[in-house]
């Protein structure tokens, strides 16, 4: 979620700040409409060849992200039914029971874990600071009446059904990461159609252009540079 956020925030600067770089009523118009649908401030333009290849390439990663929720949506629905019908989960359990089952085996796996963690941790609190014992026991026995699951939450049979359980919940998260790819390059998309118009519409002088060579540390080499002056 934070990547999809920093992606659209990044697109917005970036069509803001060319907006503000741009005195060209027609370039502004065209840089905020491929900010919202890329290829239309190229057809806006009449750069037609461009436009059609943008907006195609919008629709085709938009019906992928489309395709993708749904796959995604269908594998939700598949592991939890298969650990409902195999490990015994109840139907309106919370999705933290389907992400434990996937990393223990059973319910009283996952307590004997969960009271050796906080057996340790609270000692090492009431060694470094509790004022008594009782006092981290207590906070011992509040941990695990918060987090401890009850003993027939789940429990996987046999490691056959276990491994198809988390093949199944591997195939949520492959299409999750598919759908993070596609938002990304959606974004990606505008932020390309609004640089083509805004560097190849915007009236730059060829004296704004510059291109020179300046040597490198200790003279081990010289690099090439092409300056645009906005």
């Amino acid at each position: 979620m934070k990547i999809k956020l920093v992606s659209i925030i990044i697109s917005l600067l970036i069509t803001k700040s060319l907006l503000f770089a741009n005195n060209d009523q027609a370039i502004k118009k065209a840089l905020l409409m491929s900010a919202v649908l890329p290829g239309s401030g190229q057809l806006y333009l009449g750069q037609n060849t461009k436009a059609g290849l943008f907006i195609t390439s919008d629709i085709l990663l938009f019906a992928t992200l489309y395709r993708s929720n749904i796959e995604k949506n269908v594998s939700i629905h598949q592991y939890q039914q298969f650990g409902q019908t195999k490990a015994g989960i109840a139907k309106n359990a919370n999705q933290e029971i389907y992400n434990l089952a996937q990393k223990y085996q059973s319910a009283i796996e996952y307590n004997s874990s969960l009271e050796i963690y906080a057996s340790h941790f609270y000692r090492l609190y009431w060694y470094f600071g509790f004022e008594s014992y009782t006092e981290g026991y207590d906070y011992y026995e509040y941990y695990m009446e918060k987090y401890s699951q009850p003993e027939d939450a789940w429990n996987w049979d046999n490691h056959k059904d276990y491994a198809k359980y988390m093949k199944l919940r591997n195939n949520k998260i492959r299409f999750e990461s598919y759908e993070s790819i596609m938002i990304g390059t959606i974004v990606l998309n505008r932020i390309i159609s609004v640089l083509d118009v805004f560097i190849f519409n915007n009236k730059i002088n060829k004296e704004n252009r510059q291109l020179y060579t300046t040597p490198q540390k200790d003279f081990q080499g010289i690099t090439l540079n092409y300056e645009i002056q906005f």
